[in-house]
This record gives C-alpha cells, sequence and structure tokens, in this order.
C-alpha cells in the first residue's frame, strides 16, 4: 500500500511481461546449469595440457572464461527476475 492507501497496480502485469519473465527465467537456469560445465572442462583442459604459461592459446581458457561469465549472468538475471516478482 501506498500513502494514499490505495494499492498501487504492478507495472508487469501484461501478458507479455509474464511471458518474458519465463524467458528470462529460462535463460537464468540454462546459464546456472552451464556454468559448472564450461568451469570444469575449462579448468581440468587447462591443468592437464600444461596451458596456463600461455592461456591465450589455448580453447580452454575460453571455456573458463564462458563458464564465470555464465555464472555472473545467471546471478544478475536471477536477481531481476527476484525484483519484477515482488
Amino acid at each position: 500500500m501506498d500513502t494514499g492507501g490505495t494499492d498501487r497496480k504492478r507495472l508487469d502485469d501484461s501478458p507479455s511481461s509474464s511471458a518474458s519473465r519465463g524467458w528470462l527465467w529460462r535463460i537464468a537456469m540454462a546459464m546456472q546449469n552451464g556454468a559448472p560445465v564450461l568451469l570444469s572442462v575449462g579448468f581440468i583442459g587447462l591443468t592437464l595440457t600444461d596451458s596456463w604459461l600461455a592461456p591465450e592459446e589455448s580453447p580452454y581458457s575460453l571455456l573458463f572464461a564462458g563458464g564465470i561469465l555464465c555464472a555472473i549472468g545467471s546471478i544478475y538475471l536471477a536477481i531481476y527476475q527476484h525484483d519484477i516478482d515482488e
């Protein structure tokens, strides 16, 4: 309730916003599930191929960086999704 005593109308009650919420949730879950896979494959690949000395030449460093970006992105989308639902 706001100061006037009436409930404010939610801005995201339209059907298109509920569809976008479902779409955002699926992206967040895909990124959340993909992050551990990318991180573990990238880390194991870097350690087994001894690519720590020149990581810019290894495709495993891209997988590892992709896992970090997926983790950060999924956290951001989950926070954004939580703010929409409130």
